[in-house]
């Protein structure tokens, strides 16, 4: 069963077992690493030591910030961050449960919250066609021009209160 566990700012600090969770779901090999940036332009990939380097990222930069979890494990993240837009969602879940509708269920949790200041805005590569179609069928527009993020072409898209 999929869940979000929302982690205020102020208790990131506190809650740093729960942020180690969530960046050794995404970058705790180096395959999990290589699965959470393959359309990350290169500009925006994390550096190395990418755990910590990810960890002290999550404590400290996103406005909002929910782990993701199935059956009480953590597999990743859903945040909302200002770049490259006020409001901008990033996302990513471990590689070993990608394409079963998890982090689908994840948003639909997430999209909900009276935290969110719409509209949202989320961006992707051309290159990464699933993060495309998982916008549009959260009911993300895309919009007409393509943009450089980090040096690749990439689109933006707009989510409106649901």
């Amino acid at each position: 069963m999929t869940s979000v566990l929302f982690i205020p700012r102020t208790d990131r600090n506190t809650k740093r077992a729960l942020i180690n969770e969530i960046a050794e779901a995404v970058f705790g090999t180096a395959e999990q690493s290589a699965f959470s940036e393959e359309f990350v332009p290169v500009g925006g990939r994390v550096p190395a030591p990418k755990k910590e380097n990810f960890a002290n990222f999550l404590i400290n930069v996103p406005e909002l910030l929910w782990a993701v979890q199935y059956n009480e494990k953590t597999i990743g993240f859903i945040l909302i961050f200002n770049i490259p837009d006020p409001s901008s969602i990033g996302f990513s879940i471990n590689s070993n449960f990608a394409n079963k509708g998890i982090a689908t269920d994840a948003f639909t949790l997430v999209r909900h919250s009276t935290l969110i200041k719409y509209p949202i805005f989320g961006s992707t590569s051309t290159r990464n066609t699933i993060a495309q179609h998982f916008m549009l069928k959260q009911g993300f527009v895309q919009l007409p021009q393509s943009f450089n993020f980090c040096g690749e072409e990439s689109f933006k898209y707009r989510l409106d209160l649901p």
